[in-house]
């Protein structure tokens, strides 16, 4: 496994060593949408996911992490204790989903489980709380409309 340039930005190019013919090398790069230097705001966060193409990384890629967690101080827009929470994580969660799955050869979230207690970062909790939906093949692929 290597890691994917886009992910260590201004570490150089990880496959200029490499012999450009090897099939036993995957790139992995993590995704977490908080470090990037999108606004901290749900309508961004969704437009940044529902358009991330990984298309021109290296390949084959994975999304080898990533999680619901926004930017520190966000404020009360991605609080947990929204009425509407659940359903907001739940569209994020998925536009992510499906444009790793679309651009990427898979994903991993970050972490199975925690002792943060928050769902954000927890996917078992994730799905106990209805942030991550039980049955991932019931994910619209209509999530992005409108984004």
């Amino acid at each position: 496994m290597a890691v994917d340039v886009n992910w260590m930005q201004n570490s150089g190019d990880p496959s200029q060593n490499l012999d450009k013919t090897d099939i036993h090398v995957i790139y992995d790069g993590h995704q977490y949408v908080k470090y990037t230097s999108t606004q901290p705001t749900r309508a961004a966060y969704l437009k940044f996911s529902c358009s991330d193409d990984r298309s021109s990384s290296n390949s084959p890629t994975i999304v080898g992490e990533f999680s619901l967690s926004p930017a520190d101080e966000t404020g009360s827009e991605f609080s947990l204790d929204r009425e509407d929470a659940p359903a907001w994580y739940l569209q994020w969660f998925s536009s992510q989903v499906l444009a790793y799955e679309k651009h990427t050869a898979g994903w991993c979230f970050w972490s199975w489980k925690t002792d943060l207690g928050d769902p954000r970062w927890d996917y078992r909790l994730g799905v106990q709380k209805g942030f991550i939906p039980k049955a991932l093949g019931s994910i619209s692929n209509t999530v992005c409309s409108g984004v």
